[in-house]
C-alpha cells in the first residue's frame, strides 16, 4: 500500500480540485499528535479505492468553492422570484451546502470508527430489566 496518489490526468496542474485533494491527503496521512503528551498517532496508509474517495470529495468541495465565490461576486441575495424586484436568496448557498454535506458522506468511511463501545447495549439492559416481569 502506499500514500501516493494516482495521476491526474486530464486536469491542469495546481487546479483547485488538486490542491484541495492534496489538503486532504495530508490530513488522512499525517501523524497527529497524542493529546495526552505520548507517541503521536501514526497516519493512514491510503489504499486505491481511499484515493477514489478522496477525489469524489475533492471534486465536491471544489465546487462548493466555487459556488461560495459566485455567491461573493452576485451577493447572497438576488434577482428572482415571480415578480420584479423581488429579492431572493442566492441558490448557490444551499448547493454549496449539499456539496459539503456530500463530501462529508463520502469522507465518512476513512475516518476511524470511536474507541467507545457501541450505544444502546445498557439502554437495553435496562429496558429488558425494567419490562422483564411484566409479560
Amino acid at each position: 500500500m502506499t500514500n501516493d496518489p494516482p495521476e491526474t490526468s486530464g486536469r491542469p496542474a495546481g487546479s483547485r480540485r488538486d490542491r484541495i485533494r492534496a489538503r486532504l491527503i495530508r490530513q488522512f496521512t499525517e501523524d497527529l499528535p497524542d493529546p495526552d503528551g505520548g507517541e503521536p498517532i501514526p497516519g493512514q496508509v491510503l489504499d486505491p479505492a481511499d484515493h477514489v474517495l478522496l477525489d469524489n470529495a475533492a471534486a465536491l468541495l471544489a465546487e462548493a468553492e466555487a459556488l461560495e465565490d459566485q455567491v461573493r461576486r452576485d451577493g447572497r441575495m438576488i434577482n428572482g422570484g415571480m415578480r420584479a424586484g423581488v429579492k431572493v436568496i442566492h441558490p448557490a448557498i444551499a448547493q454549496a451546502e449539499r456539496n459539503r454535506t456530500a463530501a462529508d458522506r463520502v469522507l465518512r468511511p476513512l475516518r476511524p470508527a470511536p474507541d467507545t463501545a457501541p450505544r444502546g447495549h445498557n439502554a437495553r439492559s435496562a429496558a429488558g430489566a425494567r419490562w422483564s416481569g411484566r409479560l
